[in-house]
């Protein structure tokens, strides 16, 4: 019985080393193997110990914040719309000074005015020194007001869009009655605002001519005193109409006269001249000769007037009244017009707060994004420490 054929094993391989670089010293190689292991440990302070920290503190430290949203605008009565061309001339001076108006509201929203009023109504710095508060985000009580202006910032944000012409407005605080109630609170103080710039330019506008109207009233007033006063000194209601009555008269007086004198003529040619009829009509004439003598002089058209007043100064005085009452009367009605454009243009350029989005209460914390902030803290510590470890790469590089 033959015996199986032995196969020879193979002979175990040497074992693998680790050989350094063609070009490269055992030391070269050793100092660039412990430069890599401390770039490997420099990222647990920079990286590791960053996003440690940031965990714990958004996990375990970091409050709860409610957050209220509320948008408004500033509006005006004559709108956008333009049926014409001066129309929309105005519409686009309309548009613009409201565009005005919302960038002054957010200058307010940020002024230390603001947070002062604010501060006065309902203690802010009780609010944000709460003890639902983390101690990063607490206030100190006793803080100056730029410190607490600033500390503020945080929690409120403010957002013009400026094609829609709306305020986005967001208040956070660490409880969702207090973050109601300063959002409404500077809501309330921003309508506040908006309405007295808006009665104040209201006021501005039709001052001018409420003045303009009270001081033709006045003089209208006056004259019309002065009349009556001129009535009753002449005992004469009308004096044009009374010296029309009087010149009437006196025409009278001259057909008459002449009439007489026509008859007189006409008697000399049958009798003496000094015949009782012609003695008759001699008397009858300078009787009417005396009464037109009295009446011009009367009517001032006379030969001597100088004896008083006549007529003549009478119709003249009363119509330089009337006038001045007639150029009074009409300067008032122009006044009054000028009055209503006023108030039209004032109703016109009034402005109001328009509010899409009210202030409601919160039913659940908003901030702080504890996953988003913890990513970020990790992403800008990881690329902080890669830059830096990339910079002393390229001085050591250059320095070589």
């Amino acid at each position: 019985m033959s015996t199986p054929r032995q196969i020879p094993r193979p002979a175990p391989a040497p074992a693998a080393t680790v050989l350094p670089l063609q070009g490269q010293e055992p030391g070269q190689w050793r100092a660039q193997a412990r430069r890599r292991r401390w770039v490997l440990l420099s990222a647990l302070p920079c990286v590791v110990l960053p996003v440690l920290l940031a965990v714990w503190y958004f996990a375990f430290v970091a409050a709860d914040r409610y957050a209220v949203e509320m948008k408004f605008s500033i509006r005006s009565p004559s709108g956008y719309a333009a049926a014409d061309m001066l129309g929309m001339m105005t519409g686009m001076a309309s548009a613009g000074a409201t565009l005005l108006d919302s960038y002054m509201v957010e200058d307010y929203i940020d002024s230390g005015a603001a947070l002062r009023a604010l501060d006065r109504r309902m203690d802010l710095r009780t609010i944000y020194a709460s003890p639902h508060a983390d101690p990063l985000a607490r206030i100190d009580p006793s803080a100056s007001f730029e410190d607490f202006r600033r500390h503020f910032r945080w929690f409120r944000t403010v957002y013009l869009d400026t094609g829609s012409q709306v305020l986005t407005v967001e208040v956070q605080a660490f409880t969702p009655e207090e973050a109601l109630a300063v959002a409404q609170g500077l809501l309330d103080l921003v309508s506040n605002l908006v309405n007295d710039i808006s009665e104040r330019a209201r006021l501005d506008t039709m001052r001018a001519a409420e003045a303009e109207v009270a001081r033709v009233e006045a003089a209208l007033r006056q004259h019309r005193a002065e009349l009556a006063q001129f009535r009753q000194t002449r005992q004469d209601i009308d004096p044009t109409a009374s010296a029309g009555a009087q010149q009437g008269l006196l025409s009278q007086l001259e057909g008459q006269l002449a009439r007489l004198r026509s008859e007189r003529d006409t008697l000399l040619q049958f009798v003496r001249p000094d015949a009782p009829p012609i003695k008759i009509r001699d008397g009858q004439i300078a009787a009417v000769e005396q009464q037109l003598e009295a009446q011009k002089a009367r009517l001032g058209s006379g030969e001597d007037d100088s004896a008083g007043d006549t007529y003549t100064d009478s119709v003249s005085a009363y119509e330089a009244l009337s006038v001045d009452l007639e150029f009074l009367q009409r300067s008032y009605v122009s006044a009054l017009a000028a009055l209503e454009a006023a108030r039209i243009e004032a109703d016109r350029q009034q402005r109001y707060l328009a509010t899409f989005v009210a202030p409601e209460l919160p039913q659940e914390p908003l901030y702080p994004q504890r996953g988003l902030s913890i990513l970020l803290v990790a992403v800008v510590a990881l690329l902080g420490w890669a830059l830096t470890v990339m910079a002393v790469y390229i001085l050591r590089e250059h320095a070589t």
